[in-house]
């Protein structure tokens, strides 16, 4: 990300008054938008207009940094929260990840991508299906998770346009950010978690 656009993304989540965590595995607060689901199906997050400004401009941002082959219907924002390990159960491909704030420890670790990390305005992909979960912090942190939802198929054509228009980018096909059935291990330059560590390890030899 470019300084002035992690800036941007950082005050308007500090503007945000963020409600609480309603997933078991994550304490804090936080919210979904865009495409969720519940006991009656999928629907759009009850936060997502409030903070329409938020959403554009995160997927506006993102739009900016990723190729045509990374995909998102949902942004996941938790505000100073830890999460257990867990497997996310609703995630088609892989997913981004940005960390924003001023904090310390408070890493988030991903054991598909070998990561972990707690560096700030800085664009990761990993695969929420697997094992991940994040550390004890002080201070104050946010994180910014984009995703395709599994259940996005069965919102209203007229709900998925709107979404649309709020810069979401869905895939056309069902596999989502899969490429002839596999996980896409790249995006415009942006490896996978695990492949920029061992890059960077690479060079430092």
């Amino acid at each position: 990300l470019t300084e002035d656009d992690a800036s941007a993304i950082e005050v308007a989540l500090a503007r945000t008054k963020w409600p609480n965590q309603v997933r078991r595995s994550v304490s804090g607060f936080g919210a979904c938008f865009g495409v969720t689901n519940g006991s009656k199906g999928a629907y759009i997050g009850t936060y997502t207009n409030q903070c329409e400004s938020l959403v554009r401009l995160v997927n506006d941002i993102i739009t900016k940094l990723v190729d045509d082959n990374f995909h998102w219907t949902s942004i996941q924002v938790n505000c100073n929260s830890v999460s257990t390990k867990h497997c996310d159960q609703n995630n088609d491909g892989l997913s981004g990840l940005m960390l924003f704030g001023d904090f310390s420890d408070g890493y988030f670790v991903s054991e598909d991508a070998d990561l972990r990390t707690n560096a700030t305005k800085t664009f990761y992909l990993f695969d929420g299906c697997e094992p991940h979960y994040s550390t004890n912090f002080v201070g104050r942190r946010y994180s910014v998770i984009l995703f395709c939802h599994s259940c996005a198929e069965e919102l209203s054509r007229d709900e998925l346009e709107h979404l649309r228009g709020l810069g979401f980018r869905f895939p056309e096909a069902k596999e989502s950010n899969v490429v002839e059935g596999t996980l896409s291990r790249e995006i415009e330059g942006i490896p996978r978690a695990g492949q920029r560590q061992q890059q960077q390890q690479t060079q430092q030899q």
